[in-house]
């Protein structure tokens, strides 16, 4: 059979090349006869698959049997072509390992069996570091999924189990395979995420974007001061209701992270109008500003009137990216903004819940001028922007000649502003999505059949004047679920 080396190949497994049988190596694996047999499932077409070594051919053989040709060819692999991923682990420890991690952790068997530890001075190679950040990235990395949250208790679970087998086996205790992963957690899911980033086993977590949502204060700080402080570039706190007092806990313990470059502090609870939060800011700014490599914030839905320059003006270096959502700004933050070393580095801006429609739209023109020639990605949702301000708006929009998200759900456009908005925006040739608003002559807030034919006619003319302008790859769509946009290290 293939695979001698383990002696645990059952000889049916190995046909004559020439009958053009297919081999079904997968269901040897599942049967815990072979570990070294990857099955493919049947809706791939039942192609099986086998990486494997054979001593005799010093290298790696691959056989492929497409099942519409009835025949096994096979094809040499050089050894360096081998495996060079899994550098750092012996080749007959990868397939399991990669089962594990990509078809779920935790699946029962009747005799779970260690991984095997070969002597450290041993020639095969080991596997050191496995990357698995950005596996749901684009669409699908939104916190709502909840594969999100359930992979990284997933991954919690791995690392424990794997500890606790080094623990019972009294294995060597070698170097770990460190995992690097984007990590979701919340309430439910901290105290195992904890318990797995303290533990010593075979698996260590190494967090590049943490995200963390309805956690209290002391699991918080936990949590941050058990992460790995190297390769973290990114800390997404929502929904936790830290308020003022716990922001100032938990900026500190940031500092620890060189690579920190992005901080999320949406929905924190922060209002700089209560009595007593001037000792908070004034803390608060002061944390922000021993954050040397920051380079995105988001204070989305914080009460920050009058204080945008006390908060950013520590900052070490200049934004890229500025989500200031619901915040209650005044002509005053939009006048330091506009004048700040921040905004002509602006890839990302976000402005939504603002009263653009009044005192707030010179200040933002004028910002959008500033900002023109780096702006990327603009959020004006919810603005109060009508078919009136059109006008002023859409050349300001025409400077931002490399814009290519447009966030412009919830303003009261009609459909002939619209269409106007399409019209003005054609020659943005990098323009790839708008989020635009429902007409608000299509009536009220629920759809009647009259209206989705509107809607459909409405969407067939913007096409039209993107088709005009060679730009038929771009989506205007009023869905804010169905398109999301870029993140900002995408940008």
């Amino acid at each position: 059979g293939v695979a001698p080396f383990l002696g645990r190949c059952p000889s049916f497994l190995w046909l004559p090349l020439f009958l053009g049988i297919p081999l079904f190596f997968g269901a040897a694996h599942f049967l815990g006869r072979c570990p070294l047999f990857l099955g493919i499932p049947p809706f791939l077409g039942g192609i099986p698959l086998f990486l494997g070594v054979a001593p005799f051919f010093w290298g790696c053989p691959f056989f492929w049997v497409p099942p519409f040709f009835g025949v096994a060819p096979f094809f040499w692999v050089p050894p360096f072509l081998g495996l060079p991923l899994f550098w750092d682990i012996p080749l007959f420890q990868v397939i399991p390992l990669c089962r594990s991690l990509f078809f779920g952790f935790g699946a029962p068997r009747s005799h779970p069996k260690p991984f095997p530890v070969p002597h450290p001075h041993s020639p095969s190679p080991f596997l050191r570091v496995l990357d698995l950040t950005g596996l749901q990235d684009g669409a699908e990395q939104d916190p709502d999924n909840p594969s999100l949250w359930s992979g990284t208790v997933l991954l919690a679970k791995a690392c424990l189990e794997s500890s606790q087998r080094r623990e019972d086996t009294g294995g060597h205790r070698g170097s770990p395979v460190e995992l690097r992963v984007d990590l979701f957690v919340n309430s439910t899911s901290g105290p195992i995420l904890r318990a797995a980033l303290r533990a010593a086993g075979a698996l260590r977590l190494r967090c590049r974007d943490f995200h963390a949502e309805e956690l209290s204060l002391g699991a918080t700080v936990a949590l941050l001061e058990a992460l790995e402080p190297a390769g973290l570039r990114r800390v997404d706190l929502r929904f936790n209701n830290l308020g003022l007092p716990g922001l100032v806990e938990v900026l500190p313990r940031l500092e620890r992270f060189p690579e920190l470059e992005s901080l999320r502090l949406p929905y924190s609870n922060v209002d700089a109008r209560r009595p007593g939060a001037e000792d908070g800011l004034r803390s608060l700014a002061e944390g922000f500003g021993r954050l040397q490599r920051l380079r995105e914030l988001n204070l989305g839905s914080c009460r920050l009137s009058g204080r945008l320059r006390q908060l950013l003006g520590s900052l070490q270096h200049p934004l890229e990216s500025l989500e200031l959502p619901f915040c209650h700004l005044l002509p005053v933050d939009f006048a330091y903004l506009l004048r700040s070393p921040h905004a002509p580095t602006l890839k990302k801006l976000d402005v939504s819940g603002h009263n653009l429609s009044e005192d707030l739209l010179q200040p933002f023109l004028q910002l959008l001028a500033t900002a023109s020639g780096t702006l990327r990605h603009l959020d004006a949702m919810e603005c109060r922007l009508e078919d009136a301000h059109l006008g002023a708006l859409l050349p300001a929009l025409r400077r931002c000649a490399h814009l290519g998200y447009l966030g412009f759900f919830g303003n009261p456009l009609t459909s002939s502003g619209v269409k106007a908005l399409a019209e003005g925006t054609a020659p943005l040739a990098g323009l790839r999505l708008v989020i635009y608003p429902r007409p608000v002559d299509f009536g009220g807030e629920e759809e009647l059949p009259e209206d989705e034919e509107r809607s459909e006619g409405l969407q067939e003319e913007v096409q039209r004047v993107l088709r005009g302008a060679g730009r038929d790859e771009a989506v205007w769509t009023t869905s804010l679920s169905r398109h999301r946009a870029l993140d900002y290290f995408a940008l």
